[in-house]
């Protein structure tokens, strides 16, 4: 009798482990970057593209000219909005291997609030 019981008990645990697992996996939403340099195919716009790049001093470039963190936002703002409407803009992000991760994460959230988050691509070198 006493071994039934603690099969019971096991059977209980197990199930709330279970369950216990699927909830904390679903808990955290993410929307994972776009990684292929591939137009889509339901797109047949033309891409405008713009320089962003973030140096090893953490200076940022926008289309080759330097500006502070706080030009930035507008920088974009504006860059969408003289996009032609026939064209999709693209920001093309390069950063310095070294430069600071913290400027890497505010320039995502100057992206996010002019609207481009959706249009950015990274340039990556390899390490060979």
């Amino acid at each position: 009798m006493s071994t039934e019981m603690m099969v019971d008990v096991l059977f209980i645990l197990l199930i709330f482990f279970i369950l216990i697992s699927n909830i904390k996996k679903d808990s955290v939403k993410i929307k994972a970057a776009k990684v292929d340099k591939q137009k889509s195919a339901g797109s047949d716009k033309k891409t405008k593209e713009y320089v962003l790049t973030i140096d090893k001093k953490n200076n940022i470039y926008f289309n080759n000219k330097k500006i502070s963190m706080k030009e930035l936002l507008a920088s974009l703002k504006k860059a969408k909005k003289d996009t032609p409407k026939d064209h999709n803009p693209v920001i093309m992000l390069r950063t310095d291997a070294s430069s600071s991760s913290g400027n890497l994460l505010e320039v995502f959230l100057y992206l996010d609030q002019a609207g481009l988050s959706d249009n950015v691509q990274c340039e990556i070198d390899s390490k060979s």
